[in-house]
C-alpha cells in the first residue's frame, strides 16, 4: 500500500489543469455577464480540485519526510505558491484604485488587500453581513479572494489534522487507510448536516436569539445569507469529496468496496439537503452545486480525458490562478470609468495579458522545483540589488505616498478638519429623509418627491442620494419643484445595468418608465 500511495503522489496532470481552465472560464463568463448565469459554480469545481490536490500534497509530504509530516514546511510551500502572485495583484489593484477611485474606495481596497494576504478575506466579507450577490463590485475589487481564504484555512486544517492525529495518518496499513476514508466521508456528512441546519434554515436565528445568545463578534459566523459563499464550514464537504477521490484512487478495489454504501448515503443526504428530493419548490443553487461537485470527482477519476488534456485548456489551466486573480479587479475598476470601448473584449484580453505576465515573472520563479533554496536566494538578492528594480520600487512608493497625500488633502478640502464619521453622516441623512417624508430602504433606495409634479429630477447612485437634502433645498429656494430617485451601488456606467437579473437594471428600467409618463423637463445624472 505504501508503494501504491507513493505512486499516487502529487504530479502535474494535464486533466487537472483542464478542469481548472473550465472552472476559471466559467467564473469569468459569469462575472463578465456573458450569459452564463451559473458560472459561479466554477468556484465549486476549484474547491473539489483543491481537496484532491491538497490531499495529494499531504501524502507526498508524508512520504518524502519519512512519515514525519512538518506543518510549517507544508504551509511554507503553499505560501510560496500562492502569496507572490496575490501580493502582486493586490499591489496592482491598490495602484489602480489610487488613480481612479475616491479615497473611501481606496481605503476599502487597502483593508481587503490586507485581509486577503492574511488569508481571512472570506471572514472579512462575512463580517460585513453582505451577501455575495448583493455587493457592488466596483467598491470591492478583491471580493473574489474569499475563495483563497477558504482554501488556505483548509490547508491549515488538513495539515493540523495529520499532525495532531497521527493514528489516522497514512501508514502501511489497509485498514487505517480505509478508516481514514470512511471517517472523512462521515465528517463531510456531519458537516453538511450542521451547515444546512445552522446556516440555511431559520432555526439559526431562533436558536441564536433564544438559546445561544451569541455576542456580536461571533454571531456573524451563523448568518445564513452569506454563509454559502464565505464560510469554510459550508465548503467542507467539497474539500472532503476531493480528498476521498484521491485516497480511493490509491487502491480502487479496496476503496470501492469499503465506501460504496457510505458514498450512497452521502449522495442521498446532500440531495435531500439541497431540496432535490422534496416535492415542493426548492432553490436550485444547492443541487447544482452538488452535481457540479460530483461531476468534478468523476472527471478527476478519468485521467486520460482527451478534452481536458487539450493544449488550449492546459495553457489556460496553468495560468488559471493568475487569470482568477486579475479578472475581478479589472472588471471592478472598469466600472469606475464609464464608456470603455469594447469593454468586455478589451478586459478579457487585458486579463489574459496580465495573467501571462504574472505567471511567467511572478509565479514561475517560485514553482521551479529544481532550483535550490540557496540559488533562489542568491538570484533574488541579485535582482533586488539591481538598479532597475530599485528605481521601480522608489517610483511605486512615491506614487503611493503622493496618492495618499492627495486623497487626504481632498478629504480635508471637502469635509474640513473635523470630518464627520460615516455613521454620523448616514444617521443625519436618514433623519432628514424621515422628516421630509421620503422613502428609503435598507438596500440604499432613496425616493423623494413626486415625479409627476417635478420639473427637475436628480437620478443616480448613493452619491445622488447623499445630495438629496442640498438638492431639494436649492430647488425650493429657486421656486422649482424637484425630486430624487437613487439606488446605492447603481452608478451610471454606459448601459452596464441592462440585464434584467440585476437590482440596478430593475431600478433604472422602472425609473425610465416613470420618467416617460412624467412632466419632468430635465434629469440630472449624478454618479
Amino acid at each position: 500500500m505504501v508503494s501504491q500511495l507513493n505512486g499516487a503522489k502529487a504530479t502535474w496532470r494535464a486533466d487537472i489543469q483542464g478542469l481548472r481552465a473550465l472552472a476559471v472560464l466559467a467564473v469569468c463568463a459569469y462575472h463578465f455577464d456573458l450569459r452564463f448565469s451559473h458560472g459561479y459554480l466554477g468556484v465549486d469545481v476549484f474547491m473539489v480540485v483543491s481537496g484532491y490536490v491538497m490531499t495529494s500534497l499531504v501524502v507526498r509530504e508524508w512520504y518524502q519526510s519519512g512519515q514525519r509530516f512538518s506543518l510549517f514546511r507544508f504551509l511554507t510551500r503553499r505560501a510560496r505558491r500562492l502569496i507572490p502572485a496575490l501580493t502582486f495583484v493586490v499591489s496592482g489593484t491598490g495602484i489602480l484604485y489610487l488613480v481612479l477611485a475616491p479615497s473611501t474606495y481606496f481605503r476599502n481596497v487597502l483593508a481587503q488587500g490586507f485581509m486577503s494576504l492574511l488569508s481571512v478575506s472570506n471572514l472579512y466579507f462575512l463580517r460585513r453581513s453582505q451577501g455575495y450577490f448583493e455587493i457592488e463590485p466596483s467598491g470591492d475589487p478583491l471580493l473574489h479572494t474569499w475563495s483563497l481564504g477558504v482554501e488556505e484555512q483548509f490547508y491549515l486544517m488538513m495539515g493540523a489534522f495529520v499532525v495532531l492525529i497521527p493514528s489516522l495518518a497514512l501508514r502501511n496499513n489497509k485498514v487505517r487507510l480505509g478508516s481514514l476514508t470512511i471517517i472523512s466521508l462521515r465528517i463531510a456528512c456531519i458537516t453538511s448536516v450542521l451547515v444546512y441546519w445552522l446556516l440555511v434554515s431559520d432555526r439559526v436565528t431562533i436558536a441564536q436569539q433564544t438559546y445561544l445568545r451569541l455576542p456580536e463578534s461571533l454571531g456573524f459566523f451563523f448568518r445564513p445569507d452569506s454563509a454559502y459563499f464565505y464560510s469554510p464550514f459550508a465548503r467542507a464537504w467539497q474539500f472532503a469529496l476531493g480528498a476521498i477521490c484521491f485516497l480511493s484512487q490509491s487502491n480502487r478495489a479496496i476503496m470501492l468496496h469499503s465506501i460504496r454504501s457510505e458514498l450512497a448515503v452521502f449522495s442521498v443526504l446532500i440531495a435531500s439537503l439541497s431540496g432535490y428530493l422534496t416535492f415542493g419548490n426548492f432553490d436550485g443553487i444547492e443541487i447544482d452545486r452538488f452535481w457540479v461537485s460530483i461531476l468534478t470527482v468523476v472527471s478527476l477519476t478519468r485521467v486520460n480525458g482527451h478534452v481536458l488534456n487539450s493544449r488550449l485548456l492546459v495553457w489556460i489551466g496553468d495560468r488559471s490562478y493568475s487569470i482568477y486573480l486579475w479578472h475581478f479587479p479589472l472588471l471592478s475598476a472598469s466600472r469606475l470609468v464609464p464608456g470603455i470601448p469594447m469593454r468586455k473584449g478589451f478586459l478579457l484580453v487585458l486579463t489574459l495579458m496580465l495573467a501571462e505576465f504574472t505567471f511567467r515573472f511572478v509565479e514561475a520563479p517560485y514553482l521551479k522545483r529544481k532550483e535550490s533554496t540557496s540559488v533562489f536566494r542568491r538570484r533574488t538578492k541579485r535582482l533586488v540589488n539591481s538598479g532597475e528594480v530599485r528605481v521601480a520600487m522608489f517610483g511605486v512608493v512615491a506614487l503611493l505616498i503622493a496618492g495618499l497625500s492627495i486623497h487626504f488633502r481632498l478629504d480635508l478640502a471637502v469635509h474640513g478638519e473635523t470630518t464627520l464619521s460615516p455613521r454620523n453622516h448616514v444617521e443625519e441623512l436618514q433623519g432628514w429623509l424621515r422628516n421630509e417624508g421620503c422613502l428609503s430602504s435598507d438596500d440604499g433606495l432613496v425616493s423623494c418627491g413626486r415625479l409627476n409634479d417635478s420639473e427637475i429630477v436628480l437620478v443616480g447612485d448613493s452619491h445622488a442620494g447623499s445630495l438629496a437634502p442640498g438638492f431639494i433645498e436649492a430647488m425650493r429656494s429657486l421656486g422649482i419643484s424637484g425630486s430624487v430617485r437613487s439606488q446605492a451601488g447603481c452608478h451610471l456606467a454606459g448601459g452596464a445595468y441592462e440585464s434584467p437579473d440585476t437590482k440596478c437594471g430593475s431600478f433604472y428600467r422602472s425609473l425610465r418608465t416613470e420618467l416617460a409618463s412624467s412632466s419632468a423637463k430635465a434629469v440630472m445624472l449624478v454618479s
